[in-house]
């Protein structure tokens, strides 16, 4: 599910890895290299979820590795990617961007959509966004965001509007982020499984409506 990739899980990622460990021990001599790499991959997301970086970014490489070994190059993008973002706790966000940069021109050159939109949406969107380069986020999320769109893939379509929403908040322009909000429910059905809820109750308290913002925090 995409949404697993926003970390909705991650307040319970303590509880899961030490199932995950016993699964990825249990697989270390298999030979199916990709089934391997599927575990490291998601225990390297979760050990980034409990700030448990040094293991995540070991089990991030093995995952590459194997996934190279594999010859599904999509995946290992999507766990280059994964690298890129548990570095970039630990680096100046400059360099996760052109980190982020580095993986979405690799994956736009081979014509792979899904990797070039979450690198370039959740690379270089939000780490422009943290770098406080607003006009850079928002064009990087415009671009993921027309990718999803026209890809059917209507959770990071509406993450895109989302998240540009709360960049255009942090430059005044309320009235424009709430009605970005809304667009972005209203193509995502299932919006109440993203983090839909969070940038709404940010925009509210950026509006200064506490009262709002307190409600959808209830909610």
């Amino acid at each position: 599910a995409e949404w697993v990739i926003d970390y909705r899980a991650d307040v319970h990622a303590a509880a899961g890895l030490p199932a995950l460990r016993a699964i990825d021990s249990l697989l270390a001599t298999s030979p199916d290299h990709g089934r391997r790499a599927a575990v490291k991959f998601r225990l390297a997301s979760w050990e980034w979820s409990a700030s448990e970086l040094g293991e995540a970014e070991q089990n991030c490489l093995e995952a590459i590795e194997l996934y190279q070994q594999a010859g599904d190059a999509t995946a290992r993008r999507l766990a280059e990617f994964l690298l890129v973002v548990i570095r970039g706790w630990q680096e100046p966000t400059g360099a996760m961007v052109e980190a982020a940069r580095r993986v979405g021109d690799e994956a736009q050159a081979a014509g792979d959509r899904f990797v070039a939109m979450q690198a370039i949406g959740r690379g270089l969107g939000a780490g422009n966004f943290w770098r406080g380069q607003f006009e850079e986020a928002e064009a990087a999320w415009r671009y993921a965001g027309d990718i999803a769109r026209v890809d059917g893939r209507q959770y990071f379509e509406s993450l895109s509007l989302s998240f540009t929403a709360f960049t255009r908040a942090f430059t005044g322009r309320i009235n424009e982020a709430l009605g970005l909000l809304r667009h972005a429910k209203a193509v995502n059905p299932a919006w109440r499984d993203s983090l839909q809820f969070e940038w709404e109750v940010m925009v509210h308290w950026l509006a200064g409506d506490f009262p709002t913002a307190i409600a959808l925090t209830e909610e």
